[in-house]
């Protein structure tokens, strides 16, 4: 899917992707392309026949595998910039979605193969903020990146519910399933500091002034997104250091617990000793009755004594499991 929006110096239309070639001779304004999982065979054909890029740029673009990283081609810069995805299974089944753009004079591309949400703000926010018309295509950029640091910082706002829960569940109902939800958030939080830190890299090249499309007043603005990053690794360090702490005390609180359970069998067991030693010990063949009770050898006595024999164990299952030693 293709769109194609224009900024013509007075207000903001939608436009016909067919109409990219005039728009971009005429250089009235600035565009935006949006490309959504489109074929990278088209792609590459129609942006080399369109906008020139480097074969290089485009197969960075194209191959779906990169960290954030930001190159200069002089007459465009490319970013491969990481967002996050639009999902309903909650925080920590979401993967981050790959965003590839070319910033050139006057155009902004995107190109991603799935739906994230900071795209669709910026775009609804274009088509109704007049700033965009006065501040061309860097403060578009701008105010894109702005949207997924955004995403970003909503994230580690969940993660933070999920870190409460954990710390709220590791000392009233530690089980296997809670432990697994952890490391599941400790993952998560790996994912993103593997992107948070050459991501942070970008918009330090960018503040700095390393690239000749982008002015100084638009350094201003990647200082801030910069900033944004900066607090971003701090709290997912912090979260991260959470998380640890919160693993350390449920196995803590697991190790304690499994020796009340083995104090407690020990106890049961120095008990029963004595008596398992005086039923072995008389039970044995050496001594005969010395009254005549015919009825310690009848079918009752053997039922009622295979019946308590093969009861007790299930009754001391159950009664383990009560307790949940097992």
């Amino acid at each position: 899917m293709k769109r194609l929006l224009h900024c013509n110096g007075t207000k903001v239309v939608e436009a016909d992707p067919a109409d990219l070639r005039r728009l971009l001779k005429s250089r009235r304004g600035f565009l935006w392309l949006d490309m959504l999982d489109e074929s990278p065979t088209e792609t590459e054909a129609y942006w080399e026949s369109h906008f020139g890029f480097h074969p290089l740029a485009m197969e960075d673009a194209l191959s779906e595998s990169h960290v954030p990283k930001v190159n200069d081609w002089d007459e465009s810069i490319y970013m491969a910039l990481r967002g996050v995805m639009k999902h309903d299974d909650g925080v920590l089944e979401m993967p981050l979605a790959e965003l590839d753009l070319f910033v050139g004079k006057n155009y902004l591309i995107t190109y991603r193969a799935d739906d994230v949400p900071a795209i669709e703000r910026t775009w609804v926010s274009l088509m109704h903020d007049d700033r965009f018309i006065k501040r061309g295509n860097d403060y578009l950029f701008y105010r894109l990146s702005d949207e997924i640091v955004h995403d970003f910082l909503q994230l580690i706002d969940e993660l933070t519910i999920t870190l409460d829960y954990i710390d709220d569940q590791v000392f009233k109902a530690p089980n296997p399933a809670l432990l697994e939800v952890a490391f599941d958030t400790k993952r998560l939080l790996l994912d993103l500091r593997r992107v948070m830190e050459p991501q942070h890299d970008v918009y330090t090249k960018l503040a700095r002034g390393d690239m000749s499309l982008f002015d100084r007043r638009s350094r201003v603005l990647f200082r801030d997104v910069e900033d944004h990053y900066v607090r971003l690794e701090g709290h997912i360090q912090s979260m991260r250091d959470l998380v640890s702490s919160a693993v350390e005390t449920y196995l803590s609180l697991v190790n304690n617990r499994m020796n009340d359970i083995m104090r407690a069998l020990t106890i049961l067991t120095a008990f029963f000793l004595p008596l398992t030693l005086l039923t072995g010990f008389f039970g044995m063949n050496f001594f005969g009755p010395t009254y005549p009770f015919d009825e310690w050898t009848g079918k009752t006595a053997f039922f009622i004594t295979m019946g308590i024999m093969l009861g007790l164990p299930l009754v001391m299952i159950a009664w383990m499991r009560r307790r949940r030693w097992m």
